[in-house]
Order: structure tokens, then sequence, then C-alpha cells
């Protein structure tokens, strides 16, 4: 009987751990979009100091997170990730429209399969 309970308490264990982490990426990834988002507009306003500044912070916060999210997610989606993410302060700050935009991209579709 020790057995089964003590199998029911990890159980329990793994499945709470599992949510929290599920619950902890979706935060995070709508927080991102919306950040990528405003990018996203500033960039298609030809405003690139801002979007060089929003992507510098969208690039730092990514960084902070990169460690717990790589608990709960593939480590080779998280590099892709953080691969486009330094490219878009550099875009922004050449002014390189397209590239800037097509990264957002890139890192929209990515973030979607987390």
């Amino acid at each position: 009987m020790k057995r089964l309970i003590i199998g029911l308490l990890i159980l329990m264990l793994i499945i709470v751990l599992g949510v929290t982490g599920l619950l902890c990426t979706n935060k995070f990834v709508g927080g991102l979009t919306l950040s990528l988002n405003s990018a996203r507009e500033s960039a298609l306003k030809d405003n690139f100091t801002q979007s060089e500044k929003l992507s510098n912070e969208i690039k730092e916060t990514f960084k902070e997170k990169e460690k717990l999210l790589s608990l709960f997610l593939n480590h080779n989606l998280i590099e892709e990730i953080d691969e486009n993410l330094s490219l878009l302060p550099v875009f922004a700050k050449s002014a390189a429209k397209n590239d800037f935009l097509a990264h957002v991209e890139t890192v929209e579709t990515k973030l979607l399969e987390l």
C-alpha cells in the first residue's frame, strides 16, 4: 500500500511540474510575441532606433529566461531562436527592413513550435 501511495505522489509531482512548465512557457512566449509585434510595427514605420531598442530588450529577456526554458524545451529550438534574436538588433541598426522583418517572422514561427 505504501508503494502505491508513493507512486501516486511521484505521479502528482510530475504532473504539477509539467503543468508549471507549460504555464511558464506560454506566459513567456505570449510576452515575447507582443514585444516582437511592437518591434515589427516600429520597423514598418521606419523607426529603426525604436526597433533596435526593442530588439535588444527582447534579446536580453530571452537570455534571462533561457536557462529556465531549457528545463522544459528542446535545446536545439532554443538555440535557433537565440541565434535569430541576436541578429535582430544588427538588422535594425543597419536599417535592413526586409531582413529584420524576415527574422521576426522566423522567431515567431519558432516560438509557435514551443
